[in-house]
């Protein structure tokens, strides 16, 4: 790897962003936000900072604090594009963009996948890493009213497993993780959230089970309206749910969410 890598990746980054307008501003907070930087829109004197400015001061702070600093930053910023389809369906006039930051990741040691994901047995955190700080971006990026209804699917379902995941890693590491949305049963069923009355006391059993039950459909029905209409599993249809479900999921997923990690403290 050579000894630019990291600024030639922000480099490549910053084309990319320029050709797509992709992240906003709003997109680089919550990526920046999610690796512990603060990186301003505003000088001091209140003057406005520009996206690639912003951009590069990341990459340069990054860089500075190691090679796992910048890595990090990376995979925040490859998570922020995946979630607006840039690299699954690039438009014409980004493909070539998209090819140099693919082409760069893999002199890092790492795979971009067709649909954006990082792939690597070590430095790049993805939502599989059962991170809390993979979470708390998810959540973020959830509450962010700037999402088409296939976008809300994609980050419903995104975020219900990487809970999942992170509290499998905190209360059961050694246990081999299934797939959406089975994981989420794995996950309660390890914060001893039962959905069966007669593995619940006190006289309201029945109700208590029937809200767990809640969490774990949730997680089922937002699985299945991402696969038919969301933005993952290598498509990109049209969705059939309107903005008003689509509102209805993220409020459902944000409260689910928040109840497995509340249970998990």
């Amino acid at each position: 790897m050579e000894p630019n890598w990291s600024g030639r990746v922000g480099l490549a980054m910053r084309r990319l962003m320029d050709v797509s307008g992709i992240p906003t501003h709003d997109g680089l907070d919550d990526a920046f936000a999610s690796v512990g930087m603060t990186i301003p829109r505003e000088t001091p004197s209140g003057e406005s900072i520009t996206k690639p400015r912003r951009m590069r001061t990341a990459f340069e702070t990054a860089d500075s604090n190691g090679l796992k600093a910048t890595r990090r930053l990376i995979s925040a910023l490859v998570d922020e594009l995946r979630h607006r389809d840039v690299f699954q369906h690039p438009a014409p006039e980004i493909v070539v963009a998209v090819q140099a930051v693919r082409q760069l990741i893999t002199e890092g040691g790492a795979t971009l996948t067709t649909d954006g994901f990082i792939t690597t047995a070590v430095a790049f955190p993805t939502v599989d890493a059962g991170q809390r700080e993979t979470v708390d971006r998810l959540i973020a990026r959830l509450r962010r009213n700037d999402q088409d209804p296939a976008s809300i699917l994609g980050t419903a379902k995104d975020l219900l497993e990487a809970t999942s995941k992170h509290v499998l890693h905190e209360r059961a590491p050694q246990q081999r993780q299934k797939d959406m949305p089975n994981i989420v049963y794995e996950a309660m069923e390890a914060l001893d959230l039962s959905t069966k009355p007669s593995s619940i006391n006190g006289p309201s059993a029945g109700a208590i089970a029937q809200l767990h039950q809640l969490v774990a459909r949730t997680a089922q029905a937002v699985t299945a309206s991402r696969n038919d209409g969301g933005d993952g599993h290598g498509h990109l249809n049209p969705t059939g749910v309107s903005p008003e479900l689509a509102e209805y999921v993220r409020v459902v997923t944000l409260a689910a969410t928040k109840f497995l990690l509340d249970n998990a403290t």
